[in-house]
């Protein structure tokens, strides 16, 4: 009997399976690794996103990023000495900065129902660590799904959400 290995439990749901069928597996002994997709590698595959986000203030979302969320400056580029965009990366995951131009309309909801979702290791650990840097949150609450999460607002209105995976409860 061949294992399955599945990357979530969205993964496994759409792989046909259910959570009952989920329960029976961990019930039987089975483990699931987490981060392992069943994916095929294929020239096509994406590999990575990098978002872009415009941003109104371009000095204050840098220093929001790589100063108090602990995002590493990549690379940018500038124009009579400001910067105009950048890429920033902590860990995994990658995203570009632009500054906002009046092509780009009102700022007025622009990041409004766009939600980043920041896997970590441990959301408790990363409110510690955003609290002390001087950002104001709330606690991290679990998910219905299993997750805790950390949202955490970010200047122009997107929200950025760290998450971790919460021990699952097999009923006993």
């Amino acid at each position: 009997m061949a294992k399955l290995i599945f990357a979530s439990k969205f993964e496994l749901a759409l792989c046909g399976q259910d959570l009952t069928a989920f329960r029976s597996l961990l019930l039987a002994g089975w483990q699931p690794i987490r981060g392992v997709s069943m994916m095929q590698e294929s020239p096509t595959r994406v590999r990575e996103l990098w978002p872009l986000l415009v941003v109104q203030d371009m000095q204050r979302s840098l220093m929001f990023y790589r100063d108090l969320l602990g995002f590493e400056l990549l690379d940018q580029a500038e124009n009579d000495g400001q910067v105009f965009w950048c890429r920033l990366r902590c860990g995994g995951a990658t995203l570009m900065l632009q500054q906002a131009e009046a092509e780009d309309g009102s700022a007025d909801g622009r990041g409004k129902g766009v939600t980043f979702y920041f896997v970590c290791n441990d959301a408790d650990a990363m409110y510690v660590d955003l609290s002390t840097r001087g950002l104001e949150l709330q606690l991290p609450t679990v998910a219905c799904y299993g997750m805790k999460q950390l949202p955490v607002p970010e200047p122009d209105g997107y929200i950025l959400c760290f998450e971790s995976p919460c021990e699952m409860q097999v009923p006993s």
